[in-house]
């Protein structure tokens, strides 16, 4: 079986050239449908990328009680003092806590493209850069505390014009100055702009924080540090791992990227199909004599069904390799925004190898599928009925 299988197979993969037209419809449907399931899951793994580089194991950040995001937070100025004075809080050489009282300011400015984009201006206190050491500066300084003074994040700075060095934007009644840009791993606070909280404060004439993020002295300190919030009725917030807080915010729009691209692909998946399975059907009918003749010869069915069916898995395959190509070169690396709890987060799509096997596949189920029924019938052809056709 095998010793005949491995000779038809050469004859039927040479016959490919001789329909090129054919052949062509099938590998660009392929292509059309791994290029999109590719990217969109590519998109879907880059934003879980972005989120999930942002919180670490052994930092906290606390919310208020029942607040799903830091949006919906509200953690009054007395209880946010009194959360800094925690025990299991990490301090730094001079005893002080390794923490930060964080609030966010939505803006709405101007993308290069001349449409209106959301940014998010975080409100930070001094010690968060020892709290983040990953924030490095690129350009300019960092902004003095009790100044209207801004720095932006690297993602933001090609999109948004008015956030250059230099730039100014208005916070309520305020005009605060651009005085610096950082980077800090590509996580998503260089999808924000970084500004003394205080000042914030001042400039929206709020009396509270959203958050506190603080460091601790490992992961495993954090059921300590919520008993000992439990303890306190008065303290009326939640505490959670800042790494998990930030995988959670992925996980809606990572479904909702992923529904995408399976249903948008299973639709173009159909058409691929049908168009896999006139070129075989085509293929079958054009080579009915010479398969006629090699089962006259002695060649059993099921070497003739496995050369059929291997010739669509070929060209689903050739058009995966075309998807794919398209995909990496278009879109790879490409800088892709998304809006997540009414912000938007800068983050970088990635065609990893992973993602590659994932459009193979969903390549050569659509060969099986639709170079299946053709390679039956070739199989099944009756031998003098074929020979008359020559």
């Amino acid at each position: 079986m095998l010793k005949q299988f491995l000779a038809i197979l050469p004859i039927i993969l040479f016959n490919i050239g001789k329909r090129p037209g054919s052949s062509l419809v099938t590998i660009v449907g392929v292509a059309g449908v791994v290029g999109v399931v590719v990217c969109l899951l590519g998109m879907a793994q880059g934003f879980h990328r972005t989120l999930a580089a942002t919180g670490r194991a052994d930092h906290v950040i606390i919310l208020a009680k029942g607040a799903p995001g830091e949006a919906t937070s509200n953690i009054p100025r007395e209880m946010a003092a009194r959360l800094l004075d925690n025990a299991w809080i990490k301090k730094d050489a001079a005893g002080k806590p390794i923490a930060s009282r964080e609030m966010l300011v939505q803006l709405r400015l101007p993308e290069r493209n001349g449409m209106q984009g959301v940014v998010s201006v975080r409100g930070v206190e001094p010690g968060s850069t020892t709290l983040r050491p990953g924030i490095r500066l690129l350009e300019g300084r960092m902004f003095q505390p009790g100044l209207p003074e801004l720095i932006v994040g690297r993602a933001l700075l090609n999109r948004f014009p008015g956030l250059l060095l230099g730039g100014r934007v208005r916070i309520e009644s305020n005009v605060w100055k651009i005085v610096g840009s950082f980077a800090s791993g590509g996580d998503a606070h260089e999808s924000e702009v970084l500004g003394d909280a205080e000042s914030l404060l001042s400039a929206t004439h709020r009396n509270g924080f959203q958050s506190v993020t603080a460091a601790l002295e490992s992961p495993e300190i954090l059921i300590r540090f919520n008993a000992s919030l439990a303890i306190d009725p008065s303290l009326s917030v939640d505490a959670q791992r800042e790494d998990i807080f930030y995988a959670a915010r992925s996980q809606t729009i990572i479904r909702v990227l992923t529904i995408i691209g399976i249903t948008v692909g299973a639709i173009m998946a159909a058409g691929a199909i049908f168009a896999a399975l006139n070129t075989m059907v085509a293929a079958v009918a054009a080579e009915a004599g010479l398969i006629a003749t090699l089962r006259a010869i002695g060649f059993k069915s099921l070497p003739v069904l496995g050369a059929v069916l291997t010739e669509a898995l070929v060209l689903a395959l050739m058009g995966a390799g075309l998807g794919i190509a398209v995909a990496a070169l278009l879109f790879n690396g490409s800088e892709m925004g998304t809006t997540s709890n009414r912000a938007q987060i800068i983050y970088t799509m990635r065609i990893s190898p992973a993602l590659m096997m994932t459009g193979a596949i969903w390549a050569l189920v659509i060969g099986m599928i639709g170079g299946l029924f053709p390679a039956i019938r070739a199989a099944r052809l009756p031998v003098a009925e074929a020979l008359r056709e020559i």
